[in-house]
């Protein structure tokens, strides 16, 4: 008789604000002997206690440059101490920064052009509860940590008006409609901005901004 390994890895959650694309990597993993079950949601008000409610073995979570919604989930999990193995769909080196991985405690970090078979592997790797990250992430983070300890952080013209907004104590909405950009695209932009000059906070960045470039910001 041939043993079911069906349950051999609990069930997976694929959270993905693109329908067609979560439907298409569930059915994907549905094939698979070893998994179990595979459902898919979106990220709305109502996600973190449906997970709360029922967590999975493996979330596959979808991140995409300028989304921060992948990012207030996992906050809204961890603090309701919610601990999962998450792994980032990420669909670009940019969309998860090396701060956003420690951070959140990502357990991995997945491209989407990658081929079908390293994702089964990455899910399987990560339900053993280790850490798989894709080699490009890999050696992106790696410059960006070189970077970080060689050189002084140069900040280009649009970090610059950006930096002068935060000094100025506006808001992410209020940046947003000076700047033209969705107060989303505001949020994700100080963040990175936060991580390009190595500190973990606003006000750290309005200090290091008043430093390095008094009498211009």
């Amino acid at each position: 008789m041939v043993a079911d390994n069906r349950r051999q890895i609990g069930r997976i959650l694929v959270v993905d604000n693109h329908a067609l694309y979560r439907e298409a990597v569930a059915r994907l993993l549905s094939d698979e002997p070893s998994f179990g079950s595979v459902v898919h949601d979106a990220i709305d008000e109502g996600t973190p206690a449906r997970i709360r409610k029922d967590p999975p073995g493996v979330l596959l979570l979808g991140f995409e440059w300028g989304d921060d919604r992948p990012v207030w989930l996992l906050e809204k999990l961890r603090a309701a101490g919610v601990g999962v193995p998450v792994v980032a769909l990420a669909d670009s080196l940019e969309a998860v920064t090396l701060q956003h991985a420690s951070q959140l405690g990502l357990s991995g970090v997945f491209l989407r052009d990658r081929e079908s078979g390293a994702l089964i592997d990455c899910i399987r790797v990560v339900a053993r509860g280790e850490m798989w990250f894709d080699e490009r992430y890999v050696a992106m983070a790696v410059r960006a940590l070189r970077e970080r300890g060689t050189a002084e952080t140069q900040f280009d013209a649009g970090d610059i008006n950006l930096l002068r907004e935060l000094v100025a104590g506006r808001s992410n909405k209020e940046i947003g409609e000076r700047l033209g950009i969705a107060e989303s695209s505001t949020k994700w932009r100080v963040r990175r901005l936060m991580h390009k000059a190595g500190v973990r906070s606003r006000v750290e960045l309005v200090k290091l901004a008043l430093l390095r470039y008094p009498g211009r910001i």
